[in-house]
């Protein structure tokens, strides 16, 4: 069987100022001037359990801007 999963936690912040407040939202909280800079936890933990039993799975570049700190958690939490 094949399956898609999609993304439904993100990583929120405001600007990429390495000192703004971010926070873990579901998509549906997402709003017009919030800037989506990482996958969230919960979906990290998902896609993770999901990749570790998979036969295959494909990758499109990383979760998040892992250049930064702030942002890689979900990059480094699913590889």
């Amino acid at each position: 069987m094949n399956y898609l999963y999609f993304i439904n936690h993100i990583l929120n912040r405001c600007c990429l100022f390495e000192k703004a407040k971010t926070k873990n939202i579901s998509v549906d909280e997402v709003k017009n001037t919030d800037k989506i800079l990482d996958i969230g936890e919960k979906t990290a933990q998902i896609f993770a359990e999901k990749i570790e039993n998979a036969a295959m799975f494909l990758w499109n570049g990383p979760a998040g801007i892992f250049e930064m700190k702030p942002f890689s958690n979900g990059t480094k939490m699913v590889t």
